[in-house]
This record gives structure tokens, C-alpha cells and sequence, in this order.
């Protein structure tokens, strides 16, 4: 998925920073589902990666071309009960705690988590990332 300069999802960098810091993972992507399924058909351990919500983090910048916006990402884990959970848990939770994926911006911090469901031999387990960033227009008209 190619990201406009524009946009602000940051799905596909967080993506790539799991892949890079969690080589134990089998598989990280963009998750296909919101919640738990009981039809799991990927190979374990893996990371799903979603932006699950965002909103206004302060009033328009002067001029109106920015703002700053929160942002929360959802990350599932799925991944066998035991140590085996707890040790990918771990590795996600260091590589995305305090990492700045833009140099102007703010850091990744630790919102909350949970396991969502336990399916047979694995662990679905739900956490959220919340990380402020800035939006800007992709328009370049200026008003005089």
C-alpha cells in the first residue's frame, strides 16, 4: 500500500518496523479483521496491524494547513498459549514502545491490551498504540 505525503496513516510503517524488530514473527500485515475469529487460517506467530481511530489533537495550525491528530493503532498477536505469546507480546511491545516513526513527530506510547479470545492453542491478543502526528492539506492554493 503506497502512502501519499499527505496522508498520515501510519499502518504500512508500523508494518515494517514489526518485520524489522520481531524476525520471530512468521507474518506481519494489515489486519483482515476487527475482532477474533474462531477461523484462523494464517501461520502463527503473527501480527495484524489496523488503524483504529483517529481525531483532532488541537486546533488548525495558523493558516489552516496542519493539524495535529491522535491517532490509536490496533495490533493482534496471535500466537501459542504460554511462553510462546508472552515472549511475541514482548518483542511488539519493544519494538513499538517509544519508536518515532517521523522525526518531527511524536512517539509510539502503550495504550492498552487484552487477551480477546483463546482459540484451541492460541492466543488472540489485542493492543493499542496511540501516537500524535500532524495533517497536512494537500492543498497548495494560497489566499491573499
Amino acid at each position: 500500500m503506497s502512502q501519499s505525503p499527505d496522508e498520515v496513516d501510519l499502518t504500512t510503517a508500523i508494518i515494517a518496523r514489526l518485520r524489522e524488530q520481531c524476525p520471530g514473527l512468521v507474518s506481519v500485515s494489515e489486519a483482515m479483521m476487527t475482532e477474533a475469529i474462531d477461523d484462523f487460517n494464517e501461520d502463527v506467530p503473527c501480527a495484524q496491524v489496523y488503524l483504529a481511530e483517529d481525531g483532532a489533537a488541537g486546533e488548525p495550525a495558523i493558516g489552516g494547513r496542519r493539524q495535529m491528530i491522535g491517532q490509536v493503532y490496533g495490533v493482534w498477536l496471535v500466537a501459542k498459549l504460554g511462553d510462546d505469546y508472552r515472549t511475541h507480546r514482548k518483542a511488539l511491545r519493544d519494538a513499538l514502545f517509544g519508536w518515532q516513526p517521523e522525526v518531527s513527530g511524536d512517539a509510539m506510547a502503550y495504550q492498552s491490551g487484552k487477551v480477546d479470545k483463546i482459540v484451541g492453542p492460541y492466543t488472540f491478543w489485542i493492543e493499542f498504540w496511540s501516537i500524535n502526528t500532524w495533517y497536512r492539506s494537500s492543498d497548495r492554493a494560497v489566499t491573499i
